[in-house]
């Protein structure tokens, strides 16, 4: 087995952990999936018919991919069969449609997106030894850039011991099982910009072991002047990066995975109306043991990291509603289903919501562990995160805490608030 990572100042033990796990499971699977296919070869040799079966429809009987382009075939059949899908052609439909915005605000636009995305992932292709601006020509045909972290893995085929082709094949069937979130835009808001206190990466993190994260608006908008040419004169023009979906998904005893969408295009003001946009994907690894912040300093995507720890911790808090449900289509979805005789799917999917007003006060019994301070005022404390001991699981957990009135019931301190542009 190579040598999974280099050696700088970005690298951690942790890190190093998490890639020699990954790989030893990789290897492991790709053993598993050896003798599998030798038996099913062994009954279809006994049984052509269920050979054949296997073949023509998939299932159990069916031979797993082992090579590059055994994985081809599989993400190709896959990717037309999403296609296909009435909710992914209705989901493309709106995406199209005239009006400018559209904003994810339907729950089976969650569906629809993560079907989409799973197709998109499909397309992933390694880009490691270019730039984005470089990886315009890639986009127009088709493929979609999947960017590791340059400074942790300086090397163009990746870390890990499986092809790109492999690794979307994986990733694709990560997504279709992962769990449906749709985050309201004010939601999103309430869970990103609380402080992130010191803790640790583990696994009570994920209530899931793969979660889909769809956005209502574009999320975590930036500027970047390094991503995008202008097509005739080959400058690098400012682009406007955001981000419409993520998914995180547990990898076993390594740790965590991160697969972030953002999207590049260029700004109006740089009047390169010419110069098409550019979708890539950035993959990260949430090593389990890995310490928040210090172990993450320096990487590409430290903030986007912490948004996401964020999120995990809020959509779990007692006054957020994450719950997961199944949902009805629409009737004139249902009916489009019934006409191409399809199963209807019967997907769950949650709308992450408060459960009450995000400033309507709570009020805490007791006050700080060992405070025994008088205070003459009540004032309000605003929402925050905090790592938590839970003595009953003698373990720790990162906890979101809605805004509350510290010493309700006397006379409310006013605060003074400097408001800046």
């Amino acid at each position: 087995m190579n040598e999974p990572t280099y050696h700088n100042e970005y690298v951690t033990e942790q890190l190093t952990l998490f890639i020699e796990r990954l790989n030893r499971q990789i290897a492991e699977n790709h053993r598993q999936v050896a003798v599998d296919n030798a038996r099913k070869r062994r009954l279809h040799q006994q049984s052509p018919a269920l050979g054949a079966v296997g073949k023509l429809m998939g299932g159990p009987w069916a031979l797993e991919p082992e090579t590059d382009t055994e994985y081809a075939a599989h993400i190709n059949r896959l990717q037309q069969h999403l296609m296909d899908d009435p909710i992914t052609r209705r989901y493309s439909n709106y995406l199209n449609s005239p009006n400018g915005r559209h904003p994810n605000v339907e729950w089976w636009h969650a569906v629809g997106h993560q079907q989409l995305a799973t197709v998109s992932v499909g397309n992933a292709t390694d880009i490691q030894r270019m730039t984005l601006a470089e990886s315009q020509q890639h986009g127009r045909d088709g493929t979609i850039p999947l960017v590791w972290d340059p400074r942790l893995f300086q090397h163009g085929g990746g870390p890990l011991e499986a092809s790109y082709t492999e690794w979307s094949a994986e990733w694709m069937g990560r997504m279709q099982r992962a769990q449906t979130y749709l985050w309201r835009q004010d939601t999103l808001e309430a869970a990103c910009y609380a402080p992130l206190p010191e803790h640790i990466i583990q696994p009570n993190m994920l209530p899931f072991p793969d979660l889909f994260f769809s956005f209502e608006m574009a999320a975590w908008v930036g500027e970047d002047d390094r991503l995008l040419r202008e097509e005739k004169s080959g400058n690098l023009i400012s682009a406007q990066i955001e981000t419409w979906w993520l998914q995180v998904s547990r990898m076993g005893d390594a740790g965590a995975a991160l697969l972030v969408s953002r999207q590049a295009w260029p700004r109006r003001q740089s009047g390169a109306l010419a110069t098409v946009g550019v979708e890539y994907l950035l993959f990260e690894p949430l090593p389990w043991g890995a310490k928040w912040p210090d172990d993450f300093k320096g990487r590409m995507n430290f903030e986007e990291i912490g948004y996401v720890l964020r999120m995990l911790a809020f959509m779990q808090a007692p006054f957020v509603d994450a719950t997961q449900s199944r949902r009805q289509l629409p009737r004139p979805m249902r009916r489009e289903y019934e006409r191409e005789k399809r199963p209807v799917p019967d997907k769950q999917c949650s709308i992450i919501v408060l459960r009450r007003a995000l400033h309507e006060p709570t009020y805490p019994t007791t006050d700080a562990e060992g405070s025994t301070r008088e205070y003459k005022h009540s004032w309000w404390v605003s929402g925050h995160y905090r790592w938590q001991y839970y003595p009953s699981e003698k373990t720790h957990r990162l906890v979101a805490i809605a805004p509350y009135i510290k010493q309700a019931g006397k006379p409310l301190l006013r605060q003074l608030w400097d408001v800046k542009q």
